[in-house]
């Protein structure tokens, strides 16, 4: 491209490029910076990203932050979610089953809250068992161990898996819960797009203060617990439960931040004008 004059408009996901950077030598990221030269502008999603392209020297000005939007939704999405205390209150994970995602902090939070507080609660866990670098037991993801710890601790009632949700099967599930939860410290987190979906259905996010999530989630459309908390998880569940005007508040709050922000119309708007705007 740059040796026909075309302009480059580089889109990165993700948030973990300083591994990359780690592993170069001097003469690694000098060739990496004359590449990066080409391209006249590189999107990222957050200021954390932002932050990893300082080595180039005209980076303030060649890296532009563009949040990610939600390609599309669902038709029972838009709707703020009441919670009466007459049936479960349902948890929602959909995301890899990845230890350092923090799904089995949410699984000990289930244990808790059904076993010790006595809670009427239901979760649903939707995504491939997969092991990553940062992965503290990587013996523990794999679907065998799950299903051992679910029968250990009698949560067969109260825990329900699948390896995938799809269309209006995701749909349905997305319009039934009462939260999503995402305790994440990842090391390739960037911004999940699944908890702008979660936001766009009404459904409470219940995450870590981790890279580009705060750019979505606030303490007044959502919950921020520790990473590693399985306790804390369950202390803010049984507070969103016992305080439903707060729950719905919360639920109104992640829809119409998801319209203000996170819709496809307006990310490809601001991808276009990008696009267009490029020297």
């Amino acid at each position: 491209c740059a040796l026909f004059k075309k302009r480059i408009v580089a889109h990165q996901y993700g948030a973990n490029y300083c591994q990359l950077l780690d592993s170069l030598g001097i003469i690694g990221r000098k060739n990496l910076a004359k590449m990066w030269g080409y391209v006249s502008c590189i999107i990222v999603e957050g200021q954390h990203m932002k932050n990893q392209f300082s080595f180039l020297t005209d980076f303030e000005e060649k890296v532009r932050i563009i949040p990610n939007g939600l390609p599309s939704v669902g038709r029972n999405a838009l709707t703020v979610k009441k919670y009466t205390g007459e049936s479960p209150f349902k948890l929602f994970y959909l995301s890899n089953l990845i230890w350092s995602k923090g799904f089995y902090d949410v699984l000990e939070a289930v244990d808790l809250l059904v076993n010790k507080y006595k809670r009427n609660i239901s979760c649903t866990f939707a995504g491939a068992f997969m092991t990553a670098i940062d992965d503290a037991s990587p013996c523990i993801s794999n679907k065998d161990g799950f299903d051992r710890y679910v029968k250990v601790h009698r949560l067969e009632d109260n825990v329900t898996y699948f390896p995938g949700l799809y269309g209006e099967q995701k749909d349905e599930f997305f319009s039934q819960a009462n939260v999503f939860l995402l305790p994440t410290y990842y090391i390739n987190e960037g911004q999940p797009v699944s908890i702008i979906e979660a936001m766009a259905y009404g459904c409470v996010p219940i995450v870590t203060y981790f890279r580009h999530i705060p750019m979505m989630v606030t303490n007044e459309n959502g919950c921020f617990v520790k990473p590693r908390s399985p306790e804390q998880i369950a202390e803010t569940i049984q507070k969103l439960m016992d305080k439903p005007d707060e729950y719905s508040a919360k639920s109104f709050l992640c829809i119409k931040d998801y319209k203000d922000k996170f819709t496809f119309n307006k990310y490809a708007s601001e991808v276009m004008k990008c696009m267009m705007n490029v020297k």
